[in-house]
C-alpha cells in the first residue's frame, strides 16, 4: 500500500502520485510514536548517522510533505533509546562548549570571532580619512612653499630651513598621495557597501517572514531542556539561528554572520518577548 503524505489517503499499489495533491507517495506515513526530533534536514542527518552507529539500525530522516518539516524517526522498540542517547550527547557536548564559552568571558560572542563593522561604516571612516588627509597635506604644503620663497618669515639657518622645507614637502606631499589613494578605497568599499546591504535586506526579509521563536526552539527539542539557565538556552539559541542562516545563506563571512545571528535573535527572543 502506498499513502499521500499530505492528505493521508491510501493508495493501491502500483500507484505513484496523489490524485488530489499531485505528490509522490511514500510507503509509510510518519507516526508520532516514531518521532525523535525536528528540524534542519542536515543536522538531523547526523544525528541518524550516529545513532545508526550506535546500534540504532531504525534511525531515519525523512520529509513530512504536509507539515512541511523534516524528522528524525526510530521505530518505537528503539525510539526511547535513541532519545536518551541523543540527549546524553547534546548535554555533554553543549555543556562543554557552554563551559568554555563563560570561561572565556564572552557570553554574547559564541563564535569568538572578530568585532564586525559594516562595509558602509568602514566606507565613512574611510573617506573621512581621505578629506582629512587632503586638506591637511594641500594646506601643510602651501605653508611649505610660503616658507621656501620666504613670503612666510621664519628666523631660520639656510641649512635649517632646506632641511626642513625639504622633510615637510616630501610629508604633505605622500598625505595628500594617501588621501587620493583612500578616496579610491573608499568608491571601492562603497561598491562592498551596496552588495552588503543588498544581502542584508535579503537576509532580513528571509527570518521576518520565516522564522520565529518557537520554530528555534522545536528544532532544538531533545538538546535544550526547558529548567536550563537563560544564558545557556542562549547559547543553544544562537548557535542554531547561525546554522539555519549559513545553511540558507552559503559562504557569508564569519564576522559578518555572527553580526546577523546576533541581530535575528534579538528580533526573535527580544523583540518578541
Amino acid at each position: 500500500m502506498a499513502w499521500c503524505p499530505k492528505c493521508k489517503n491510501e493508495y493501491v499499489e502500483g500507484i505513484v502520485e496523489c490524485k488530489k495533491c499531485h505528490c509522490k507517495l511514500v510507503e509509510n506515513l510518519i507516526r508520532q510514536e516514531d518521532i525523535i526530533a525536528k528540524g534542519a534536514p542536515i543536522q538531523l542527518q547526523s544525528l541518524a548517522d550516529l545513532l545508526n552507529q550506535k546500534n540504532i539500525s531504525s534511525a531515519r530522516v525523512q520529509y513530512d510533505e504536509g507539515d512541511g518539516i523534516h524528522y528524525l524517526l526510530a521505530d518505537p522498540e528503539e525510539r526511547e533509546t535513541a532519545a536518551v542517547i541523543l540527549r546524553e550527547i547534546a548535554r555533554m557536548e553543549n555543556q562543554m562548549r557552554y563551559q568554555q564559552m563563560r570561561s572565556a568571558g564572552n557570553s554574547r560572542n559564541p563564535g569568538g570571532s572578530e568585532l564586525y563593522q559594516n562595509k558602509r561604516e568602514q566606507a565613512q571612516e574611510v573617506r573621512s580619512s581621505a578629506f582629512a588627509l587632503i586638506i591637511v597635506g594641500f594646506i601643510g604644503l602651501i605653508l611649505d612653499i610660503l616658507c621656501i620663497f620666504n613670503i612666510l618669515t621664519i628666523r631660520w639657518s639656510a641649512f635649517t630651513k632646506t632641511v626642513t622645507c625639504s622633510v615637510m614637502g616630501v610629508l604633505f606631499l605622500a598625505m595628500i598621495i594617501m588621501g587620493f589613494l583612500s578616496v579610491k578605497s573608499f568608491k571601492s568599499l562603497l561598491s562592498f557597501a551596496k552588495e552588503e546591504d543588498k544581502m542584508t535586506g535579503e537576509i532580513e526579509k528571509w527570518y521576518q517572514k520565516e522564522l520565529t521563536s518557537k520554530q528555534i526552539d522545536a528544532m532544538l527539542e531533545g538538546r535544550m531542556e526547558s529548567n536550563f539557565p537563560e544564558e545557556e538556552k542562549y547559547f543553544y539559541r544562537i548557535e542554531q539561528i547561525r546554522h539555519v542562516l549559513t545553511e540558507k545563506f552559503m559562504n557569508l563571512d564569519p564576522a559578518y554572520a555572527d553580526n546577523m545571528t546576533e541581530k535575528i535573535y534579538q528580533e526573535l527572543y527580544e523583540h518578541e518577548a
